[in-house]
């Protein structure tokens, strides 16, 4: 007997639906990707307002498609997804399994994650408050992003005595090469503090 089960987004109503939503998303992420370029010091100025136009555009043909703006769709491309949860997405799903996962809780490369999400997140805090002029805000993204530059120096130390106090005794050249990946990372540690700290000036 034939299956007749109504797949959502089906039909000619349910294709425009479809091509409506990704035509707004790829305008939103291409006109906001380029702001943020341009911000940095680069991207295309000269494309900016074509590319905004395109969004408002974009999403009023999604209005007359579902009779409602795309405000979701907006709030899902722009939020920025942890890498962290994104690892343990994929762990979930099976793409990832357990005892990567593991390890990469006791090698620190979660904490390296996490620690990187919450800079980005001060970052854009600095910058977004900075465009508007709020002080107090920027200061806060600023001490967002030296606490985990300083909390990550703290753990690299923390894992290196661990390892010279193992009574597993790891080889002097495994030590070696720990000490000097976590001298490498004090000196980033100590740099991007100091990016940071003369931003406040």
């Amino acid at each position: 007997m034939p299956d007749f089960t109504v797949i959502e987004g089906g039909g000619p109503e349910g294709r425009d639906r479809i091509s409506a939503e990704q035509e707004f998303e790829f305008a939103l992420r291409e006109a906001a990707a380029n702001m943020l370029r341009i911000i940095r010091g680069a991207g295309k100025p000269y494309a900016l307002l074509k590319q905004m136009s395109d969004v408002v555009a974009a999403a009023v043909k999604v209005r007359d498609v579902t009779g409602q703006l795309p405000t979701d769709i907006l709030k899902a491309v722009l939020h920025r997804k942890s890498e962290a949860e994104a690892t343990l997405e994929r762990r979930r799903a099976g793409k990832i399994d357990e005892a990567s996962v593991e390890r990469w809780h006791e090698d620190g490369t979660f904490d390296e994650l996490e620690a990187g999400d919450s800079i980005k997140a001060g970052v854009l805090q600095i910058i977004a408050s900075e465009l508007v002029g709020q002080p107090k805000q920027a200061c806060a993204g600023r001490s967002e992003c030296m606490t985990e530059l300083m909390g990550c120096l703290t753990r690299d130390k923390k894992r290196m005595s661990i390892g010279i106090q193992d009574k597993r005794h790891p080889k002097p050249k495994q030590l070696a090469k720990t000490a000097s990946a976590v001298e490498s990372r004090v000196g980033r540690c100590r740099l991007n503090h100091l990016i940071i700290s003369r931003s406040v000036l």
